[in-house]
């Protein structure tokens, strides 16, 4: 075979792949920043309840930190899961290309609430 076979077969391999998308739904990252989260508070008293113990920091590609200490996450679709570090196990939807809601374990969303802060 020529080298220019050799690369066509090699670029039409690496199209085939990339087509193929996640189970899921495509692989996305979040925006780098830092992360307030809350949860609701009581209408007319106080409006949320800040939860920094929470809060963390997206540093680049599928990276966070929070304490000082880093993890991964996986985002396909808009689902993000926590996969090492602190986080561990936390499920979250995105809601937005700012917001994420935690996703309890039987399925459901729950009350907390991540919002990227700035821009």
């Amino acid at each position: 075979m020529t080298i220019c076979r050799i690369s066509i077969a090699i670029a039409a391999l690496l199209a085939a792949t990339h087509a193929a998308a996640a189970p899921g739904g495509p692989l996305r990252t979040l925006p780098r920043g830092h992360y307030d989260c809350a949860l609701p508070g009581l209408a007319g008293n106080t409006p949320i309840v800040a939860r920094d113990d929470q809060n963390f920091k997206v540093v680049n590609g599928s990276s966070y930190e929070r304490d000082g200490k880093r993890g991964t996450y996986l985002h396909t679709g808009t689902r993000v899961v926590f996969t090492s570090g602190v986080l561990r196990g936390e499920t979250f939807e995105r809601v937005s290309q700012t917001m994420l809601r935690q996703r309890m374990a039987d399925g459901t969303l729950g009350e907390l609430r991540c919002v990227k802060r700035g821009s």
